[in-house]
């Protein structure tokens, strides 16, 4: 039930500002509008003008910057479409007929007014660094006759709708911000896997495990204590040589 109003009012209560400017974070989403679009006769609390919501909308790009970094990837997502057959059904699911008003306090074309302020946002924003995911259009364009299948009240999203958005969240970070896009393993299809057939995709700083001949690595270890060893007898260093053999072959 949060505008960006009641967030930005509630933000600093549900995660201090403190720490967060060494935050190793390298990406933000900001979704909203789905309550911000609500008509501002029928649904006045939850209602936020479209200028107060285009502001708002800045000022969050600027605490994810103030947080996170000037270089900080941000996708602003628009708010789903409105299906108006499915808001009215719910009004009597939840209600009953007689008490079910019959008066959409959301619809699509005030839905599309904020999808549309919030694709401004991002091009005046003019930074690389910021991306739009046009959720209200990409959905419809998906199924052209059946896209209310992705609401589930004709405004949350249903399961079909999670699944979509994950999607395309999945696939605007892929194009917008390929340095930090996850892929699943070329072999498995798994998304939990990591070795060498990831490829290249996901900014690494060593070897990826399956890279790495631990045979060689604990000849190389040997070696090593062997020449330290000589010339005397240590026993704290032959105790190290055997105790670090042993943890590589547990390992392996």
């Amino acid at each position: 039930g949060y505008n960006d109003i009641l967030t930005l009012g509630g933000i600093d209560h549900t995660a201090s500002g403190k720490g967060k400017e060494k935050s190793s974070v390298e990406l933000v989403t900001i979704f909203f509008g789905a309550n911000d679009a609500s008509h501002h006769i029928h649904n006045k609390r939850q209602h936020v003008p479209l200028d107060k919501y285009k502001s708002n909308l800045k000022e969050l790009i600027m605490l994810a910057r103030k947080w996170y970094g000037q270089k900080v990837k941000i996708i602003l997502m628009s708010p789903p479409p409105v299906y108006h057959a499915q808001r009215l059904q719910y009004q009597i699911d939840r209600y009953g007929k007689e008490k079910a008003t019959g008066i959409l306090e959301r619809t699509l074309e005030l839905s599309g007014e904020y999808a549309k302020v919030v694709g401004e946002v991002v091009n005046e924003a003019e930074n690389e660094n910021v991306a739009f995911l046009d959720l209200w259009t990409s959905m419809q364009e998906e199924d052209k006759d059946g896209w209310s299948r992705f609401l589930s009240d004709g405004l949350h999203l249903s399961r079909d709708g999670n699944i979509f958005v994950g999607k395309a969240l999945l696939q605007t970070i892929a194009k917008q911000f390929p340095q930090v896009a996850v892929h699943a393993d070329q072999q498995t299809g798994l998304w939990g896997n990591s070795a060498s057939k990831c490829g290249e995709a996901l900014e690494r700083f060593g070897p990826w495990h399956d890279e790495i001949n631990f045979e060689q690595e604990i000849f190389a270890k040997m070696k090593k204590f062997e020449k330290e060893l000589e010339g005397g007898g240590n026993e704290s260093l032959k105790r190290k040589r055997d105790e670090s053999i042993g943890d590589d072959k547990m390992e392996k």
